[in-house]
């Protein structure tokens, strides 16, 4: 499948890039390696992305494979956690009452514990 990003935000040549279709270009996470991009979106969903021919540089045009679709639905993008961890997020709560970020399986057990949804961003393995 073919997708389109702003150029200035594909990936290298050689590298990969999970897109979330919901968040703005400077919010997605960076370029990693394709095997850890794809192992990544599998588990997590997204899109992973990379170029598809030089042309993608000027274009945008990348190719891409879907893995699943990702809810930030009422998540401000500067309240996603920080590339490797984890935030739970509560629906109906304020933004500024959230708990804070956490590693993944904090936060997995906090969910289990209070409810809510568990945000996940990844890192590069660069």
């Amino acid at each position: 499948m073919n997708f389109h990003v702003p150029p200035d935000r594909v990936p290298r040549e050689g590298l990969c890039r999970i897109w979330y279709r919901p968040l703005p270009p400077d919010r997605q996470p960076a370029a990693m390696s394709c095997g850890h991009a794809h192992r990544t979106a599998s588990r997590h969903g997204g899109l992973v992305i990379w170029a598809s021919s030089p042309r993608s540089f000027q274009t945008g045009e990348v190719a891409a494979t879907e893995y699943g679709p990702v809810s930030f639905d009422g998540v401000p993008p500067d309240r996603l956690p920080p590339p490797g961890s984890c935030r739970v997020w509560l629906d109906g709560m304020p933004p500024d009452r959230q708990p804070p970020p956490m590693s993944c399986p904090d936060a997995s057990a906090y969910q289990r514990r209070h409810g809510g949804r568990v945000l996940f961003m990844p890192a590069s393995d660069l």
